[in-house]
């Protein structure tokens, strides 16, 4: 019997008492045709019940980590090196069926843009329902199981819901019924690439508060990909920094926010309003992401060319990543070099900044 056929308590029994993890990458490298890495040296575990945060830039690399995890990299673009296990199987060596029958029932995503996600020639419950068959839920549940997940993720007036169109519902409300379709599997992992883009402040900060509740009571694992720094900080107990498909920072999110050691992740924190000085400008990371293409031609480290602390030796070669204190940092000046100005406030008040409550619909 495949990993993806077994009841989800059985599966979780193959692994020992405290063994928790549920994804982890080794050595995870993305390359092109030409040879330029668009992923170089991932590595990482996500625990059941944890959520990992991949936080940088746009380009950073943050999306091609879901790419690889659905098996939709773009066109000439392959892992080159390295594993991807979930639940302790290489998903990278699993056949197309085998990685087929993971997906809906043990691992999901929630997309970025849920309008055009949902098919709008089709009712929100015809959607569902035919989601529900694809993951192998009996005809006579899934009325049931849809409205009840519509439910669940505060959508009033389920059944109405589903005889709607998505072009008939609020963005808000169509990520709501997308947030149910990744948990109607009762999936082991979701992935989260970007959900909360697409929306404004307040609907982002009720969208997420929704996830973390229906994580919670099911002891997912979820992947929570975003630019956001303060959002990460609120909902992450992980977090992996990414700059141009390496890994600048990572650790607990209190640690890498609390008290960051890698200039980029302190020059991010820096242009985040939650930190800023009232009155004054908020500072500027100058330069912007190299272009994949670009990748292979830097010998060191890939954030010197945009990095005030960078000496003559960090663009000779990669620097390793190493410990320090709680967190693992790929700098070869971690500790020196510190801003003449502090943080207006801790990095921590983004971690302690509260969350608006959930209403009831958004």
């Amino acid at each position: 019997m495949n990993i993806s056929d077994m009841p989800r308590h059985i599966a979780a029994g193959l692994h020992s008492h405290n063994d928790t993890t549920l994804l982890c990458a080794r050595s995870l490298t993305v390359s092109t045709a030409s040879g330029a890495t668009a992923l170089l040296d991932l590595s990482f575990e996500l625990a059941r019940g944890r959520t990992m945060g991949l936080v940088g830039e746009s380009g950073a690399g943050k999306s091609m980590v879901g790419r690889v995890i659905s098996r939709q990299l773009p066109e000439r673009f392959t892992v080159t090196e390295g594993t991807l296990d979930f639940m302790g199987q290489n998903m990278l060596k699993m056949s197309a069926a085998q990685h087929l029958q993971l997906l809906g029932k043990r691992i999901a995503f929630i997309p970025q843009e849920p309008m055009t996600a949902l098919n709008p020639v089709h009712t929100i419950g015809e959607q569902f329902t035919r989601h529900l068959a694809r993951i192998g839920v009996p005809a006579s549940l899934r009325e049931a199981r849809c409205e009840a997940m519509l439910a669940e993720v505060k959508l009033p007036r389920p059944r109405e819901v589903m005889r709607s169109y998505a072009f008939q519902l609020s963005g808000g409300m169509c990520q709501r019924v997308m947030i149910a379709l990744a948990f109607a599997g009762d999936p082991d992992l979701v992935v989260s690439d970007e959900a909360t883009t697409a929306l404004d402040a307040s609907t982002q900060a009720h969208i997420v508060t929704l996830i973390r509740g229906l994580q919670e009571r099911r002891g997912t694992g979820v992947i929570f990909v975003t630019h956001d720094l303060g959002l990460a900080a609120r909902v992450c107990d992980d977090v992996v920094v990414l700059y141009a498909g390496t890994i600048s920072e990572s650790g607990p999110a209190r640690a890498v926010f609390g008290k960051p050691r890698h200039p980029y992740t302190q020059a991010l924190l820096r242009a985040n309003p939650a930190l800023g000085k009232p009155g004054h400008r908020l500072a500027v990371l100058p330069g912007t992401m190299p272009d994949i293409a670009e990748f292979a031609t830097i010998a060191g480290c890939r954030f010197a060319a945009r990095c005030s602390w960078a000496g003559p030796a960090c663009s000779l070669a990669t620097p390793p990543l190493r410990m320090l204190g709680e967190s693992r940092v790929r700098c070869l000046r971690p500790l020196q070099g510190a801003p003449d100005e502090p943080l207006a406030k801790p990095a921590q008040a983004v971690v302690n900044s509260p969350m608006s409550a959930d209403p009831f619909l958004v």
